[in-house]
């Protein structure tokens, strides 16, 4: 998991870096909140991989129910293919648990000064 680990800290440094540089989308918040929330997300994602791998016996299932499990949800909740208002209520209150937490904390490190 470690090496795993370390890939995904690197290429988050990597679209940070793109972001401020190349799309020169300004940096207001705190560098550590943003590394802790970083961790936080990667943890999750990788040992959910891992859970969903040693569940399944085939690779097949493992990506079905990857897919299903925290793609879908994570694109079709948070707002990117509708907007949030536009769904139904009960619809809404899902998308407000289910949205991604990360992008939330990401977006709030980014542009709002949070930290």
């Amino acid at each position: 998991m470690l090496a795993y680990f370390v890939v995904g800290l690197v290429d988050s440094a990597i679209a940070v870096l793109v972001g401020v540089y190349v799309f020169r989308v300004p940096f207001r918040g705190s560098v550590p909140l943003l590394v802790v929330s970083t961790c936080v997300f990667l943890m999750g994602a990788l040992f959910w991989g891992i859970f969903i791998s040693a569940a399944t016996r085939t690779q097949q299932k493992a990506y079905q129910i990857s897919l299903l499990t925290s793609f879908l949800p994570a694109q079709l909740l948070s707002g990117f293919v509708w907007s949030i208002e536009s769904m139904p209520k009960a619809i809404q209150v899902i998308t407000y648990v289910v949205r991604p937490l990360f992008r939330d904390d990401s977006e709030g490190v980014f542009l709002k000064a949070w930290g």
